[in-house]
């Protein structure tokens, strides 16, 4: 079992579907007004609500962030979060660089290398062998792979983003594998010319031109 920290008492789980398949998001929502919702883990690109729910049960108990399926309670605990997720899958150019997550017990190399994943801007790319010299290890493209797997919060820490080196795309863990993260990425260029290029009235695009 990989221990990321003691079991919580509960542990708030939402399911809903997206463009990109059914979605399930994890975490605990705020306790007092001005607090912040913390996020714990992240599902995608599931068939169903059944799918994404059982993924995120097994991911919580792989986890060890909780000490018994019982301890989820199904509820629609951070609404602003799931249309932002929402938003994403359909296209939008959103950022989630300020959704707060739970602390985990990583090592100071994985820390490093999801810290720099998070800095990963919309439509843009690195190569595991370039996020491994970023993360101070230049010869670590493999071990950076590795973290990628592990990451318990794609989209919001956007490993999609990491790729192979010549053209490749690399592995992915969703239950498409890289076809989701070839879409994802596909998403991500056409969102950012779209965001880039004037639109006439109807919202389609059109060339700039010179003024």
């Amino acid at each position: 079992m990989n221990s990321d920290s003691s079991p919580s008492e509960t542990l708030y789980a939402c399911s809903f579907a997206t463009e990109l398949g059914w979605f399930c998001l994890l975490g605990h929502p705020a306790e007092n007004t001005g607090d912040t919702p913390m996020v714990q883990g992240l599902v995608i690109g599931h068939a169903d609500e059944e799918a994404a729910f059982e993924q995120a049960t097994l991911l919580a108990s792989l986890h060890n962030w909780i000490a018994d399926s019982e301890n989820i309670i199904e509820a629609d605990w951070y609404p602003a979060l799931r249309h932002r997720l929402c938003d994403y899958a359909a296209g939008l150019p959103v950022d989630f660089s300020d959704v707060q997550l739970v602390e985990r017990r990583l090592t100071d190399f994985q820390q490093k290398v999801l810290a720099r994943t998070r800095t990963l801007t919309y439509g843009q790319t690195i190569t595991y062998g370039e996020l491994a010299e970023l993360a101070g290890r230049p010869r670590a493209a493999r071990a950076v792979g590795s973290v990628m797997a592990g990451n318990t919060v794609p989209v919001i820490v956007p490993c999609h983003r990491v790729v192979a080196s010549g053209g490749k795309f690399g592995g992915f863990s969703a239950p498409q594998g890289p076809e989701l993260k070839k879409q994802m990425l596909k998403l991500e260029a056409e969102g950012s010319l779209a965001e880039h290029c004037p639109q006439t009235e109807t919202g389609q695009l059109v060339e700039a031109t010179a003024g």
